[in-house]
């Protein structure tokens, strides 16, 4: 690499490095300004309505938009900020990229270049570096300015749970050292046993989704009523107690079966107290419960920092516990979306470079890129909106940026990574051999 050669680079690009920067930049604090707008109006409720048309349900899925992910901190960031990411960074790239060789040809000075005491390779690779540098500080304005309006824009009511598995073990091994303190320490009401239930019982039907066509059940309806379960298990009992032909009607349960459902009704009753007590007089039935909802229990905490404080001091856990638990956003997942956001990017600025190359002076390659990068975008969308035509959506890099931020396993994918850094990688390599053997118009 030439030092001379990179800085000089470096400086005929601040400009339009400085201008991009700023316009990202303001764009994401513009975008991240309507969330606290969003949640504190009671606007997703008319949001929502728009999601029920299935048109623009398959239309909003192209930019990751779903209701979920407007009701989340990090989910809106990515739902409103990654077209700007995606479109613009590598509109950004593939100009970049194309021009810090082209313009030696367009501006004639590429001979007073090459006729300096520096190699054909060490001119390319002081460039590609000059290029790679200046996408890096891009992408790590974009990461900041997103951190610093999450940070800025969050509402105080907007946290929610993220339990790791190690968190689990180490709340739940505190409890087995002294499980009495462990049940004084949460108010074991009906509708934790009846949640647990119905867990259970939902779990059986996974297993066993036959059971639903045999009885020709309504699983929407079954759902409906472990919602209502969960939220309100005595209002429940005593509705299905009022109006049993409505419930049994339900089930498929004919009208002279009244009295046996009647029955196992009071028999459901009957084992949902002695559930209750035994759980109560067994520790261990307690932690059981513990471990297979820890939410559930510590749901209550979400809003009671002192609370939750002297919970940790009870049980001698780590002070830190309450911000790792109740979170506005995962940071993970943030760096995650932002790596894929870079290497889409670089990948786009490979394409540029051997586009540069391959381009005769004086043909503008502006339209070109442009091209390439609406044209890929344009691609990926219709495949994501037609799932007949999903699989066209491989020919284009945007397929391979995972902004699903909403799935609960979300995480780098190891595959897309090599995919982005392998065909970048040969597109730089390719790009390297041609410039050492092409001739340069002077």
């Amino acid at each position: 690499m030439n030092l001379n050669i990179y800085v000089k680079e470096l400086k005929r690009s601040r400009v339009s490095l400085f201008l991009w920067s700023v316009t990202l930049s303001g764009i994401i604090f513009l975008a991240m300004a309507f969330y606290p707008v969003l949640t504190q109006n009671n606007l997703l409720e008319y949001v929502g309505a728009l999601f029920e048309n299935p048109m623009m349900k398959s239309l909003m899925s192209v930019f990751g938009v779903n209701i979920e992910s407007l009701t989340s901190l990090l989910g809106f960031y990515v739902a409103y900020n990654s077209i700007y990411a995606l479109l613009m960074g590598s509109i950004f790239s593939i100009l970049c990229a194309v021009s810090i060789l082209s313009k030696e040809e367009n501006e004639k000075t590429a001979e007073f270049l090459l006729t300096r005491p520096v190699t054909r390779t060490e001119v390319i690779t002081s460039k590609f570096l000059a290029f790679l540098t200046q996408l890096v500080i891009l992408c790590l304005i974009f990461l900041f300015s997103g951190l610093i309006a999450l940070e800025s824009f969050k509402p105080k009511d907007s946290t929610f749970m993220y339990l790791k598995d190690n968190t689990k073990k180490e709340i739940a091994s505190a409890f087995e050292k002294n499980p009495e303190k462990f049940r004084d320490s949460f108010d074991l009401t009906e509708d934790m046993i009846i949640q647990s239930m119905l867990q259970d019982a939902a779990g059986e039907l996974e297993k066993n989704p036959d059971v639903l066509e045999e009885q020709n059940l309504d699983m929407n309806v079954i759902e409906d009523l472990m919602d209502r379960a969960a939220d309100d298990p005595e209002g429940l009992l005593a509705s299905v107690r009022q109006e049993p032909e409505k419930y049994m009607k339900l089930f498929n349960i004919p009208p002279e079966e009244q009295e046996n459902f009647m029955k196992e009704l009071a028999k459901t009753e009957n084992e949902l107290a002695a559930l209750k007590e035994e759980i109560r007089n067994d520790p261990r039935r307690y932690i059981e419960l513990f471990n297979k909802d820890p939410g559930m229990f510590l749901q209550r905490f979400r809003t009671d920092e002192p609370g939750f404080n002297r919970f940790i001091a009870e049980f001698s856990l780590d002070k830190k516990k309450m911000h790792e638990i109740f979170i506005y956003y995962r940071i993970d997942i943030y760096l995650i979306i932002n790596l894929y956001y870079f290497l889409l990017m670089f990948l786009m600025g490979s394409i540029g470079l051997l586009i540069s190359l391959l381009v005769k002076r004086g043909r503008t390659v502006t339209g070109i890129c442009m091209g390439i990068v609406f044209g890929s975008y344009i691609i990926d969308a219709v495949s994501k909106i037609t799932p007949q035509a999903d699989f066209i959506g491989y020919i284009s890099p945007f397929k391979f940026v995972d902004i699903n931020v909403q799935n609960p396993e979300y995480m780098l994918d190891w595959r897309r990574v090599l995919y982005f850094l392998g065909i970048s990688t040969i597109l730089v390599v390719i790009s390297f051999i041609v410039y050492r053997k092409k001739d340069i118009l002077l």
